[in-house]
C-alpha cells in the first residue's frame, strides 16, 4: 500500500525496540494476535505461541483474530480467552469487518501481535493497527514484509535468517524476541468433552470395540508421483502385522479425495476394516485424540495428531522433516524424506510404539 494511504489511514507508527515492547508486552492486560491470513496448517505451527504467552502471562485476557478458513485450529484452545472471526477482503472492508474493527477498538488492547505467515498479507497488518493497541509487534519477513513492517508495526522485530529453521520456530521466534520465554515446542488443539463424547460414538457406530486398542490409519490420497505416497500394500501390511501380533483394531481414515486408496488397503486384507471419511474438524481431530496410535504420512493431519497428542509415527515423504515435523515426546519420524521406507523398516520402529501404547492402555484400565 503506498505509505501516505497508509498513513491517512492509521497514522504513523510509533517506534519502540523490542526491549520497550517486551517490557510492555509482559505488562499487558490484553493482548490481540492477529492471523485471519494463515492458511490452517500454519495456524495450527503457531500454536506455541499462545501456550507460551499463557505461561508468561497468566492473567492477561489472550484474544485470537483468526480467518473462517482456519478457525477451526484455534476455536477451542485452552491457552486463549477468545476467538473471533473475519473475512479476508482485501482492503474493501465490508461493513461487518468495519463493526469488528470497532468493537475490537472499545476493548482498548494493550498489544497487538501479526502471528508470523510465509505470505505476509498488508490486510492482516491493517488489522492490527487498526483496532489501536497501545502497540503493534510482528517480524520483518524481508522480502515483502519489509515494507509492511515499516508502515505497519511500531516494533519491527527482525525474522530468524537461517534457511532450515522450522515452522515452529520460526513462528516462536516472535514472541522470544520480545522477551518472552520459550517453554513448550509442541502444538497444541483442543478437544472438548462434548467432541470426545461424538468421537467414541462415531468410533463404536464404525465397529470399533471401545474395550480394546486401536491403531488409527490414514493413507492419503491416490500418489500423483510415486515418491511422494507412501504404497497402500505398506499401509495394509502394518495394519495385518498390528492385528496379528498385538491384537489391535485399526480404523481408517481420510476425505473424499481419498477413497481409491482407502478401497486398495482394504482390498488386500482378508476383513473390512471400519472406516471413517469427510469428518467435520471438531470431530476428526476428536477421532485421533480417541486412538491409542496413530499412522500416516505428511500433510496437515500430522500436525492434527500432535496437537492433540495422539502418540503417532509420521512418513515424511512430500516435504522436509527438519522444516515441519511437529515437536514433541509423542511424535516420531521417518526422516529419509528422498527414501520411502519398507513396509518391514517401519514396523519395526512402530512395533515397540504400539506396545507401549497397549500398555498405557493397560495401566489406565487399572
Amino acid at each position: 500500500m503506498n505509505d501516505r494511504v497508509w498513513t491517512a489511514l492509521l497514522g504513523q507508527p510509533s517506534p519502540l525496540s523490542p526491549a520497550e515492547a517486551g517490557a510492555r508486552l509482559r505488562a499487558a492486560g490484553r493482548v490481540l494476535l492477529v492471523g485471519p491470513h494463515l492458511g490452517r496448517t500454519d495456524l495450527l505451527a503457531a500454536t506455541p505461541i499462545f501456550r507460551n504467552l499463557r505461561r508468561a502471562l497468566p492473567d492477561a485476557s489472550l484474544v485470537v483474530l483468526a480467518g473462517v478458513v482456519n478457525r477451526d485450529a484455534v476455536a477451542d484452545s485452552p491457552d486463549l480467552d477468545r476467538v473471533e472471526t473475519t473475512r479476508l477482503k482485501g482492503l474493501t472492508l465490508g461493513p461487518r469487518t468495519l463493526g469488528l474493527v470497532r468493537r475490537l477498538e472499545r476493548e482498548r488492547f494493550d498489544a497487538s501481535l501479526v502471528l508470523p505467515s510465509p505470505h505476509p498479507l498488508a490486510f492482516a497488518v491493517y488489522l492490527a493497527r487498526a483496532c489501536r493497541p497501545g502497540f503493534t509487534a510482528g517480524l520483518d519477513d524481508a522480502p515483502l514484509g519489509s515494507s509492511l513492517a515499516r508502515q505497519g508495526f511500531d516494533c519491527v522485530l527482525p525474522a530468524p535468517g537461517e534457511e532450515r529453521l522450522h515452522v515452529v520456530d520460526t513462528a516462536l521466534a516472535l514472541v522470544e524476541g520480545l522477551g518472552i520465554p520459550v517453554v513448550e515446542r509442541g502444538h497444541v488443539l483442543g478437544v472438548t468433552d462434548a467432541q470426545r463424547a461424538a468421537a467414541g460414538a462415531a468410533l463404536r457406530d464404525a465397529g470399533i470395540d471401545p474395550a480394546r486398542p486401536v491403531l488409527g490409519i490414514q493413507p492419503g490420497g491416490t500418489a500423483r508421483s510415486p515418491g511422494t505416497h507412501w504404497p497402500p500394500s505398506h499401509y495394509a501390511t502394518v495394519l495385518q502385522r498390528a492385528a496379528a501380533e498385538l491384537d489391535f483394531q485399526t480404523v481408517l481414515l481420510g476425505k473424499r479425495g481419498d477413497a481409491d486408496t482407502i478401497r486398495q488397503v482394504q482390498g488386500l486384507g482378508k476383513r473390512e476394516v471400519p472406516t471413517l471419511t469427510d469428518l467435520p474438524f471438531p470431530l476428526y481431530k476428536a477421532v485421533l485424540a480417541s486412538l491409542d496410535f496413530f499412522l500416516t504420512q505428511d500433510g496437515e493431519r500430522v500436525h492434527v495428531a500432535a496437537g492433540v497428542g495422539v502418540p503417532s509415527y509420521f512418513i515424511y515423504l512430500a516435504s522436509p522433516p527438519w522444516r515441519s515435523a511437529p515437536y514433541g515426546p509423542h511424535v516420531a519420524v521417518w526422516a529419509e524424506d528422498r527414501r520411502p521406507p519398507a513396509p518391514n523398516e517401519v514396523w519395526e520402529r512402530v512395533k515397540p510404539l504400539l506396545e507401549a501404547a497397549a500398555g498405557r492402555r493397560k495401566d489406565a484400565a487399572g
